[in-house]
C-alpha cells in the first residue's frame, strides 16, 4: 500500500499487473492439461507478487465479488453482506458497500473521469482540476474535482438517493435537466424526498459512514429500520412478528465480523424478544 500510494505512476504500474493477473484469471483458455500446466505455472510465478499485492489492496477479484472486464470498462458487483475497496487508475479511492455495481473504465479520458454507480460507495476523489471526476446514478450525476463524499443511489425505491459531503465541493444535476443543480460545501447532504425534489441540510452524523470499515452504525432509528439494515448488512431476510417492537429507538454500532446472531443477541438482552433463525434459508422470524 505505501509503495502505490508513493506516486501516480506505481500506482498504474500497479494497475497494469492487476488487469495482467485478472485477464489471466478470466481468459486463459488451456487446450490440454499437458499444455496448460508448464504455460500457467510460468506466468502465475512471473507475476505472483504483483498479483497478492493486488489481492490485498482491491479484495475484490475473486469469483464471489463478480468482476467483469467489457471493452475496456471494468464491473463491480459487491454481493449482499459484503464491502470491497479498490484504487482507480487515477488514485481515487472508492469503498462500495452491500448490493452495490460500479462501473468503471480501466483508464480515464481526456476530459472527465466518469463511473456509473447502482447502490452505496464513498469515494475520496484524487485531485485534478483539469479532469472533473462524476458520478452517474439512476437519477442525478455527482461532479468533483478532487473531495470525499457518500452517495446512495439503489435500484430500491424504499431507499432514496442521498449524498453526503465530508469535505470539498460537489454539485449534483439530474441527467433530465427536471431539477436545478446544487452545490454542496463541506460537512452538507442532499436527500431525495417522497416528491422527488432534492432536500440539503447540514451533516452531523459522520458514524453512518462506518460501514466502510466494516462497522454498521445506527443513531435513533426504529427497530424496523433497524432490521431493514440488518437484512442488508448480513445478508439475510428478516420478518418482524412482533408489531409492538416495529417503532422502538435503537442506537448502536454493530461489527461485521461478529455476524448476525450476536448481534441479535446482544439485542435480545436489551429490547426483550425471542426470535428463530433459519440458516438453510437465511430466514430470520422475530416474535
Amino acid at each position: 500500500m505505501e509503495w502505490a500510494e508513493a506516486s501516480q505512476e506505481n500506482r498504474n504500474r500497479l494497475e497494469q499487473e492487476r488487469l495482467t493477473w485478472l485477464a489471466l484469471m478470466m481468459y486463459s483458455r488451456p487446450q490440454t492439461k499437458a499444455q496448460a500446466k508448464p504455460f500457467v505455472r510460468r506466468v502465475l510465478f512471473g507475476v505472483a507478487s504483483a498479483a497478492a499485492v493486488a489481492l490485498l489492496m482491491f479484495g475484490l477479484f475473486s469469483l464471489s465479488h463478480n468482476a467483469n472486464v467489457t471493452d475496456g470498462v471494468q464491473v463491480i458487483n459487491v454481493p449482499s453482506g459484503q464491502r470491497t475497496e479498490l484504487i482507480l487508475s487515477d488514485g481515487t479511492k472508492v469503498w462500495l458497500n452491500s448490493g452495490t455495481r460500479l462501473e468503471y473504465p480501466t483508464s480515464f479520458g481526456t476530459e472527465r473521469r466518469e463511473v456509473t454507480l447502482y447502490g452505496e460507495g464513498y469515494f475520496d476523489v484524487a485531485r485534478n482540476e483539469d479532469l472533473p471526476f462524476v458520478v452517474h446514478t439512476k437519477k442525478y450525476d455527482v461532479e468533483v474535482l478532487g473531495t470525499v463524499f457518500n452517495v446512495v443511489s439503489y435500484d430500491n425505491s424504499d431507499i432514496p438517493f442521498e449524498t453526503s459531503l465530508i469535505s470539498g465541493s460537489v454539485m449534483i444535476s439530474s441527467d433530465s435537466g427536471k431539477t436545478e443543480a446544487i452545490v454542496l460545501k463541506d460537512n452538507q447532504y442532499v436527500v431525495e424526498t417522497a416528491d422527488g425534489s432534492l432536500q440539503m441540510a447540514p451533516l452531523s452524523d459522520f458514524e453512518q459512514f462506518s460501514w466502510k470499515d466494516g462497522v454498521l452504525s445506527l443513531a435513533d432509528v426504529t427497530f424496523s429500520e433497524l432490521i431493514a439494515e440488518f437484512g442488508k448488512y448480513y445478508d439475510v431476510t428478516i420478518e418482524l412478528k412482533n408489531p409492538a417492537l416495529a417503532d422502538r429507538r435503537c442506537t448502536g454500532k454493530f461489527r461485521n465480523t461478529d455476524g448476525v446472531v450476536h448481534s441479535l443477541n446482544v439485542l435480545k438482552i436489551l429490547i426483550g424478544f425471542e426470535y428463530e433463525y433459519d440458516v438453510d434459508n437465511s430466514m430470520i422470524t422475530i416474535r
